[in-house]
């Protein structure tokens, strides 16, 4: 009653004033809606409003009957209606995302209104990852709210009806409980009829997949680095920053930023812990850290995250915005799954350095909404200080980042990469930084570590290539062709008697395979085996009155010398001094032997190595005679040569 009063007498003295020729008033009870827009006490700003709006109805009402309609009593609650529904706005922001910092500044409508302080995006963010963290359910989760019927925008007269008011309510009491985790996942969201749904069905004019994502990314990476054991948290973040791609050369600034703020502060401060120590990596906690980087598990698994990520900055680096690129962002601004205020055309629409309020704000049906869209203060800040990367620099840490996950001696780098002291810091990928000029001797000593140790941990029907390629991407970083790591690899396997594994390998063509190296070092390791065979088998009088005769006397001289000079070097148990034991290794079967033999010989072939051709082809020989005789001959199955097949 009391307020019915001020605005009574407000609206006499302003017909005074206006009979003296002065203008009219633009609010009632003005300080008061000053008051309540800048208010972050918003359950008793939004009574507060209540009140007011009432005693302005009230007041209006009487004063429009008593000058006959001069004065509208429609018009005059205008502005308190407006306040009451961003009021809304703000109270089904906050409740639904009870208990997460949204910012440095409280969240008022002033404060929204400015533009600069909050991101409307991180926001829906937030919401989007109470739900789910997985990216493939989160653009599901998009779609559907783009094309749910229910969806209403509640800044405006529509939603307005107590059924839509309880709509609100239930929603921020799901999203409060599935911000603390108190809801199944399955529960979380559900945008049947008269269920409610996440921020995002009732924020419509935000909906930018890019921008999304964009945040999701850069809010999973700082959970990471709160909980840094959870590489889950980081996998996911990955996820939504390749999704960042998506959009082509429009979505190319914000890819670029978010992957380097992602390696910048969450994965280059790990890996210069990891190499260098703790000293000069303030942002990390040694006591939190320093276990972890004992973990080789934990290493391995973040080695993969972090060449993800260099490869997608790789893919997306920054670069000068043309004209074209302006020309296509703008076209995408006008697309329905891009509304004026996506991050993509802010930032593209100027060259990165932000853009003025959108003049309008439209999204599938939604017009004049509230909060308006307009840049996004944090992509944009990041758009905005991203700097060129330099390939050089890139590769050499691309390079040690994967050498550092194949091994557990990440001291060994050190003399890998001359100039290893230089790398992850602050501006190392922004410098120019040579790559090694020659192959030097630690680091074919390091990759021979490593592909044997990739040999010596195959298990399995067939090799996982996945694992390979990790090889051949770090020696093709250094200089080294993919063709010979696959054959020494090969060769490996062949001499712990994985055959089995790699025939697929072994039946690669000489362009994807060194052909020389195979068959140099498949010679080495058929003589070893065949040599080995021979020597068990003479322990038998059967086989040197039966076999004895059958093979030729210079082919046996030439694979026992053969045999003793490589046994040097090679990992199966060749016959020393005729000491063979078969309980530490299984010699392969004598038909691997055979076909491994014969592929030596199609490869010397191939190459036109008439010497190696010809020691193929007799040790095929050799090997077949001695196959079809422990075929053919029962005795010598009855004497326990049946392994020999």
């Amino acid at each position: 009653r009391w307020l019915k009063d001020m605005v009574l007498q407000i609206l006499d003295e302003e017909e005074r004033e206006m009979s003296a020729g002065s203008e009219k008033h633009s609010i009632l009870l003005q300080e008061l809606h000053r008051f309540c827009s800048s208010s972050d006490d918003l359950p008793r700003a939004f009574l507060l409003a209540s009140i007011c709006h009432e005693a302005v109805s009230a007041a209006t009402l009487q004063k429009e009957a008593k000058t006959y309609g001069k004065i509208s009593s429609a018009d005059e609650v205008v502005p308190w209606e407006q306040l009451l529904r961003k009021l809304r706005v703000c109270l089904l922001i906050t409740l639904r995302l009870s208990g997460v910092v949204l910012g440095s500044f409280p969240v008022t409508i002033l404060n929204i209104d400015d533009g600069g302080i909050f991101s409307i995006y991180q926001w829906i963010a937030r919401d989007e990852l109470s739900v789910s963290h997985k990216h493939g359910e989160l653009t599901l989760l998009e779609d559907t709210c783009r094309a749910s019927q229910q969806a209403f925008d509640p800044s405006s007269a529509e939603g307005d009806p107590p059924p839509r008011w309880n709509l609100l309510q239930k929603s921020c009491l799901v999203g409060a409980a599935a911000t603390r985790g108190d809801v199944p996942v399955a529960s979380k969201v559900n945008i049947d009829k008269d269920q409610p749904g996440p921020l995002l069905l009732y924020l419509r004019g935000y909906d930018c997949p890019i921008n999304l994502a964009a945040h999701r990314a850069l809010i999973l990476g700082e959970e990471w680095g709160k909980n840094p054991h959870l590489v889950e948290l980081a996998k996911d973040a990955v996820s939504a920053l390749r999704s960042l791609g998506d959009g082509g050369d429009q979505s190319r600034p914000i890819a670029s930023a978010v992957c380097l703020e992602f390696w910048q502060t969450r994965i280059r401060p790990i890996y210069r812990a990891l190499l260098f120590g703790f000293e000069d990596v303030p942002e990390l906690s040694e006591d939190t850290m320093h276990e972890l980087c004992q973990d080789f598990e934990w290493v391995h698994e973040l080695g993969r995250v972090a060449q993800d990520v260099l490869g997608l900055i790789a893919e997306t680096p920054p670069s000068a915005i043309d004209a074209n690129t302006t020309e296509s962002a703008t076209l995408l601004g006008q697309d329905s799954a891009a509304p004026s205020g996506c991050a993509i055309t802010s930032v593209l629409g100027n060259g990165g350095d932000g853009i003025s309020d959108s003049t309008e704000n439209k999204a599938d049906g939604f017009t004049n909404f509230w909060p308006k869209t307009k840049d996004d203060v944090i992509l944009n800040s990041l758009v905005s200080k991203t700097r060129p990367v330099v390939s050089t620099s890139l590769d050499v840490h691309r390079a040690i980042v994967c050498a550092a996950r194949l091994t557990d001696d990440l001291s060994s780098l050190s003399y890998c990469v001359p100039s290893s002291s230089d790398v992850f810091l602050q501006g190392s990928l922004f410098c120019e930084m040579s790559p090694p000029t020659e192959f030097n001797e630690s680091q074919e000593e390091f990759l021979n570590d490593i592909v044997l140790k990739k040999a010596l941990q195959a298990e399995g029907q067939t090799v996982d290539q996945t694992e390979l390629e990790e090889i051949e991407n770090l020696g093709l970083a250094w200089g080294v062709e993919r063709t010979r790591l696959r054959a020494q690899f090969l060769l490996h396997m062949y001499d712990l008697g994985k055959d089995h594994m790699v025939d697929d390998l072994a039946n690669l063509s000489s362009v994807q395979l060194d052909f020389p190296l195979v068959v140099e070092g498949g010679l080495e390791i058929a003589c070893a085996r065949l040599h080995s065979i021979i020597v068990e088998l003479k322990k038998a009088r059967v086989f040197r009155s039966f076999v004895v005769g059958m093979l030729d006397a210079d082919t046996c001289k030439w694979m026992k010398r053969e045999a003793e000079e490589s046994a040097d070097h090679l990992l199966m148990p060749a016959t020393h001094n005729g000491d063979y034991d078969q309980d530490e290794w299984q010699m392969p079967p004598l038909s691997s032997t055979h076909a491994l033999v014969l592929k030596v010989l199609r490869m010397s072939s191939n190459i036109e190595d008439s010497e190696s051709t010809e020691k193929a082809h007799s040790l095929s020989i050799l090997s077949g005679t001695l196959l079809n005789a422990v075929k053919e001959n029962d005795e010598l199955r009855e004497h326990g040569f049946v392994w020999a097949l």
